[in-house]
């Protein structure tokens, strides 16, 4: 019985993935801020507006093997203030500036430091806090997909009104505040 159950638990623990550490995905800053309809980059995936947020950071392998990022997933909260339509990813940055491949043999020796992903903001998009998760896709070389939390990282986008809007928005309270002190008096 004891020999069963030592040879149960050792298969187990092979079964458990040996990526769990074998990469480390970070960002540089999980909270950007935001102007209705984005801010301009000549890097944006986005070539109607060139208007985005760039979220920027690191991807890095812990092991000499080469290792292969497919892609990246981005998923907007559906609680965010739009319901998800404003504010959505654009994973064409990540194809265009992230090097597929890590390692000896790799185009990148074992990590990347630089944009990872974009956020496109319409230009309607209701002033708020923007909730999102990003997961990458990553395989070793004998093609295994690498799972583990650090492949996930959260972040946020601030969409704050513009400026002459906010401006526009005091004026306007503060001349119904005068006309309500006005007929309050008589």
């Amino acid at each position: 019985m004891l020999r069963k159950l030592i040879l149960l638990s050792s298969s187990l623990l092979l079964a458990i993935p040996a990526s769990a550490d074998l990469i480390i995905f970070t960002l540089d800053q999980d909270a950007l801020s935001s102007l209705p309809g984005g801010v301009f980059n000549a890097a944006c995936q986005n070539l109607a507006t060139l208007d985005c947020v760039i979220f920027s950071g690191a991807i890095s392998f812990t092991t000499d093997q080469d290792y292969f990022v497919n892609d990246i997933q981005i998923a907007m909260n559906p609680a965010n203030p739009d319901g998800g339509a404003d504010v959505t990813g654009n994973d064409n940055y990540f194809f265009v500036n992230v090097p597929g491949t890590f390692g000896p043999d790799g185009i990148t020796s074992g990590s990347y430091s630089g944009g990872l992903f974009e956020i496109d903001v319409a230009p309607d998009t209701p002033s708020g806090v923007y909730n999102g998760t990003a997961t990458l896709e990553a395989t070793d070389s004998s093609g295994d997909p690498i799972t583990a939390p650090s492949i996930v990282q959260s972040f946020q986008v601030d969409v704050i009104p513009e400026p002459g809007m906010a401006t526009l928005m005091f004026a306007g309270l503060a001349s119904l505040v005068a006309v309500r002190r006005r007929y309050s008096r008589k």
